[in-house]
This record gives C-alpha cells, structure tokens and sequence, in this order.
C-alpha cells in the first residue's frame, strides 16, 4: 500500500508511530494512513461546502426566493451513499486480510511461551531450556508467541511490531511477527491488571538479533544468568525476587500484603489454614514455590501460582539465599549455604558451555 505517512525518518518513525520493525508494520501504518487522508478530504470537503452555504446564503437587503424549494436529488443521494460504502469496503478489505494474516501464524514459526502474572512477563524457550524477562527474536524467522495468564487480563504489546493480544486467564492466545531489523524494543501491558501494572513495562525489553546469531545468543545468556548467580547468589535471588514476580505480593520489610512477607521467614514456625506446622527451612521453600497449594498460611488464601517448570532448582536456591538473607534465624551457615550455591551454579555452567 503506497500511503506513505509523513515526516519518516530512515527507521520509519514518525511523529505519530514508534519505530517499524516488523513485516506488519508496514501494513498497519499503511491502512491508518489510509483512514487519516479519506478523513482529512472530506473534513475539508465537508468545510468548504458550510463556508459556501454561508456566503452564499448569507443574509441581504432584499431577500428573494425560489417559488419551488427542491426535496430530492437523485444524483447526489447516489454519490453520497455510494462512494462511502465503496470506501468502507476497501478499508475492510485491507483490515480483514491483515487481521487473518496476524491471526495465522506459519507453521515453522519459533516458539515462546509467555507467561503473565502480576505484574511481569516471562518469556520461556523450551529448545533452548532458558527463561527471561527479555523477548530474544531471531531477525526475519516468525516468532510465536503461546501467551498465558495466571492471574488477570493482561495485554502485551509491541509498539515497533505493531503487535498487541490480550492475554485472558484460563486460555491459550497466540500472537505472531517477524522482526525485520535487529535492534532493542519496548514491550509493555496496555490492559489495567492492578497496582502493579505500570512496572509491566521494559525499555529493550524485546532484543531482535540477526537469525545466523541466535542460537548462541541464547546459550550466551542463560550462561550469563548462571554465572551472575554463581559469582553473587544473594544479587542473584533478589533479582529473581524481582523478575519472577514475588515482589507484587511478598515483601521483606515486614509488611503483610495479600502474601506473607518474607521478613524473618527462615526458621519460623508456619500455621497452616488445615491446623498442621511446619518450620520455614530450605525444603519448605522450595516446596512453596513448587506447590504452593501443599501448606497454605492461616490467614491467607491460595493466590500464588505454581513456579514448576518456571524456575531451575539453582535459582529457587538463589531466592532462597535472598530469604535468608532478610531473616534474623536464616544467618545460620548462612556463608556455607552461599558457597553450595556457587558451587551448583558452576557445576550448571560448566555442563551448559
């Protein structure tokens, strides 16, 4: 489509439009385009016609008028129904061929799966057995995206892909692109999912690499995100603290929200809404992350999602370190727990590299 939109620079953004780096992009700018020059003719149409009547029936001294006043016109009720419906067709046209176009996505596209909780997204490759907060795309293959919620309505959205779907609990949506040029992106929730949902926003959250390039890409990060855990464990769970989502519920400053806080979780004594116990130690960590429908706090109600197949067992290791850390009775062999983590990060490393 040659509606071209004004004021582009060599990205192809515009005063109006971010960036174009996507095969929709071009498409989609084009048929907005479209809409703003049919809409800009006939507001100047529609102008000008009220400014002749004004003149041309403008008041005067002496008023003459046509004995016969006409009521119909063949001819203009024709022009005026006729060439909107013909407009209207061609608009439909073009949105509903590229509404079926974004709907199928190719069957060799790449898979990620998304994951959408309050309030992150987090992104899984299952063929390369790493996860992120940062969408890493291969430049010129499609990309799939299997979209889930495990909380609220989200919506993720790609300003430069001119890609958005909403993300509805209890169903599978899918959403697909092919980047066109590498470079960092912003991606962000546009659908009100809390108090949280401003920070579901990231600056090169979505980083397109050349397709030859990608592969390593991926290897070369999930070593980096080993390596950071193994070097710093305590830096490491607090960044999955954060990342991961735990942030939105549980705090470390001894505020109860709708979790727990984690403020001297460690080696407490749990009361559970079944009227059972437990102390808080490493394996009930763990298997709160895991099953967190297992022991339910009394007091609370089972909100928290699952983390299974989400996180590695050296990263709930990580946050465990982090748990520790806020809490007075987890000082404990605190330096021998940091060190068994370091070692089981390097171990991981040496067998991804």
């Amino acid at each position: 489509m040659p509606f071209l939109p004004p004021l582009a620079d060599d990205s192809g953004e515009t005063f109006l439009f971010p960036e174009s780096a996507s095969t929709f992009a071009e498409n989609s700018d084009s048929l907005f385009w479209l809409i703003t020059w049919i809409s800009i003719v006939f507001f100047a149409i529609v102008v000008a016609a009220m400014g002749w009547f004004m003149w041309r029936y403008r008041h005067r001294p002496v008023e003459t008028f046509s004995p016969e006043t006409p009521n119909h016109n063949l001819p203009l009720e024709l022009t005026w129904t006729i060439i909107p419906v013909l407009l209207v067709i061609v608009i439909f046209g073009f949105g509903f061929t590229g509404y079926l176009d974004q709907r199928t996505p190719p069957v060799d596209a790449y898979e990620v799966r998304l994951i959408a909780k309050k309030w992150n997204f987090l992104f899984v490759y299952p063929d390369a057995n790493f996860k992120s907060s940062t969408l890493y795309v291969p430049v010129d293959r499609p990309v799939r995206l299997r979209m889930v919620s495990q909380d609220v309505l989200h919506s993720f959205w790609v300003p430069a892909f001119r890609a958005k779907w909403d993300i509805v609990p209890g169903r599978d949506s899918i959403i697909w692109f092919t980047a066109t040029k590498p470079g960092e992106y912003l991606y962000e929730c546009t659908e009100y999912c809390g108090k949280g949902h401003s920070d579901m926003i990231k600056e090169g959250g979505v980083v397109a690499v050349p397709v030859e390039e990608f592969e390593e890409r991926l290897r070369e990060e999930r070593i980096k995100s080993l390596v950071d855990i193994g070097e710093d464990p305590l830096a490491g769970g607090e960044a999955i603290y954060k990342d991961a989502g735990c942030s939105a519920c549980h705090t470390v400053t001894g505020v109860n929200l709708n979790c727990p806080t984690w403020k001297d979780l460690w080696g407490e004594t749990r009361q559970f809404t079944d009227g059972t116990s437990a102390v808080a130690d490493d394996d009930y960590i763990r298997e709160s992350i895991l099953q967190p429908d297992a022991h339910v706090v009394k007091g609370y109600q089972n909100v928290m999602p699952s983390y299974r197949g989400q996180l590695e067992e050296i990263e709930i290791m990580a946050l465990t370190a982090y748990i520790r850390s806020v809490s007075e009775k987890g000082q404990a062999e605190f330096e021998k727990y940091l060190e068994d983590v370091s070692v089981e990060a390097e171990k991981i490393t040496q067998g991804a590299e």
